[in-house]
């Protein structure tokens, strides 16, 4: 049997456990996003002042995000029309800001600060 190379095993890392994370009103299963995904958001996002061009970025990004029990992202079967009828954009906002923290790392600290 062919041991991989460092390369394949470098550019195939073993898939991160989701996060559960309480956004829109529940519990949902968040899987991190390549840096490449998050950085491409981050810049879509860059000179937007429209809000409902800010609100379809940030919704593809949690749709992308919130997967089900089989890691697959509610981008799948959910329509941004469709979550735009029944959230508003704070809600948007909120769920994308802690999305967002799910990706960079942040969760652990922030939960343990709300602790003290």
């Amino acid at each position: 049997m062919k041991t991989k190379s460092l390369k394949e095993r470098v550019l195939n890392p073993a898939k991160l456990a989701p996060h559960t994370v309480s956004i829109l009103g529940d519990s949902y299963q968040v899987a991190r996003l390549s840096a490449a995904k998050v950085n491409a958001v981050n810049g879509d996002l860059q000179g937007k002042k429209d809000p409902d061009e800010l609100a379809k970025t940030t919704t593809q990004f949690i749709l992308d995000s919130i997967i089900d029990e089989d890691g697959v992202s509610l981008s799948k079967s959910i329509a941004l029309e469709e979550f735009h009828q029944v959230y508003d954009h704070c809600s948007i906002q909120e769920a994308y800001t802690k999305i967002m923290q799910v990706n960079f790392g942040n969760v652990e600290g922030i939960e343990e600060a709300k602790k003290d």
